[in-house]
This record gives C-alpha cells, sequence and structure tokens, in this order.
C-alpha cells in the first residue's frame, strides 16, 4: 500500500461525512436541482455543480459551462469555477486542486472550499438564499483609539507574565536556562570541568 495509500486512508477517517451532508444540501438548494452521481464526489465529477453555484448567486459570472465528463472540459469547468471563487474573495490558500474532486484524492479540501465559498456568498449584500452553519462570518478588523492619559496608564502595567515573579523565581528560570535535556550547558556549573 505504501505511504500514499496510509496518507489517504488518514484523509478518509478524518473525512467529514456530516459536513458533506450539509454543502450538499446548501449547494442542492442553491441551485435547485440534485447533484446527481452514486457518491457526492462522483456528482461533481463534471464541475458543472461548482459552476451552477456561483451563476446561482452571480449570473453569468462564469459564460461557458460545458456538461460532459470528458476530463479536458471539466477541468475548463473547474478552472473557471476557481477563477470565479478568486474574484469573489475566497482565499487561495482556501481552494482545492482539481485533482482532489476528480480523482477523489482529498474531498476534505473540498468541503474547506465550499465552506468558504459559501461565506462569501452568504455575508455579500442582497443575499438571500439557503446559509451554511459552517460559514461563520469571518472576523472584521476592529481598531481602536486610546487617548494619551490611557496609553501612558497602559505603560505601568504589568504583563501577566511578569505578575508574581519574585527573587527565588527568577533564580530558578535563570539557572534552568543553562540545563536543556538533563544536560547542563554551563560550564562553571559543570563537576567534571577542570578548568575553574
Amino acid at each position: 500500500m505504501g505511504i500514499y495509500g496510509d496518507y489517504q486512508k488518514k484523509r478518509e477517517a478524518a473525512y467529514d461525512k456530516r459536513l458533506e451532508q450539509r454543502v450538499r444540501t446548501w449547494m442542492e438548494t442553491l441551485i435547485k436541482h440534485k447533484i446527481e452521481g452514486p457518491t457526492f464526489q462522483e456528482g461533481l465529477k463534471n464541475m458543472k455543480a461548482l459552476c451552477d453555484v456561483i451563476n446561482a448567486v452571480y449570473p453569468g459570472k462564469i459564460k461557458r459551462i460545458r456538461d460532459s465528463n470528458v476530463m479536458l472540459f471539466c477541468r475548463e469547468n473547474f478552472g473557471s469555477f476557481t477563477q470565479a471563487c478568486l474574484s469573489i474573495g475566497v482565499a487561495q490558500t482556501d481552494l482545492c486542486q482539481f485533482e482532489d474532486i476528480y480523482d477523489n484524492r482529498n474531498m476534505g479540501q473540498f468541503l474547506v472550499t465550499m465552506v468558504s465559498v459559501a461565506r462569501k456568498i452568504q455575508y455579500s449584500p442582497g443575499y438571500h438564499g439557503p446559509i451554511l452553519e459552517d460559514a461563520v462570518k469571518q472576523a472584521t478588523q476592529n481598531k481602536r483609539q486610546f487617548t494619551e492619559t490611557q496609553l501612558r496608564a497602559g505603560e505601568s502595567v504589568l504583563p501577566l507574565a511578569q505578575v508574581g515573579m519574585n527573587e527565588a523565581s527568577s533564580a530558578a528560570l535563570e539557572a534552568s536556562r543553562y540545563v536543556e535535556h538533563g544536560i547542563i550547558m554551563d560550564p562553571a556549573l559543570n563537576p567534571n570541568n577542570k578548568r575553574k
């Protein structure tokens, strides 16, 4: 089986079937038709459903969708889908690869992609479609304004790491910095060191 077989087994064991069902339901509700196939992956293999998801929210965003199982056309559909995802703000790191779906290499990464797509779609202005609860809103920047007196007061506050530090604990900390994995690193503390 080899190392790649072991990786595949680990991926399959970590795969979230319930998340798959929620993503599938969200997609089917959005595109208003079932994703046909014996498995979810088989139903997605021609990548048409992915393009349909984008066009359901952004009509005409993907101009040409091929309804074919020929690998070349599937790859073209997937390329159109990923370009549309990038244009709506999905992070490059959240995108799956063509082989993740087509060859069933990493459907977990596909679920990550769809949750990210759902997040961007659901929180866009004017969206009134189905909600994928796993796609929670991303945090936004929370800039704070402090007055000069607040900034000066903050300078006198001790960090939590220093609260409770006294001479004994700081001496122990100083002594421990020369011992690593039971090995004394400070030559002055080494009993076998002949040089004093």
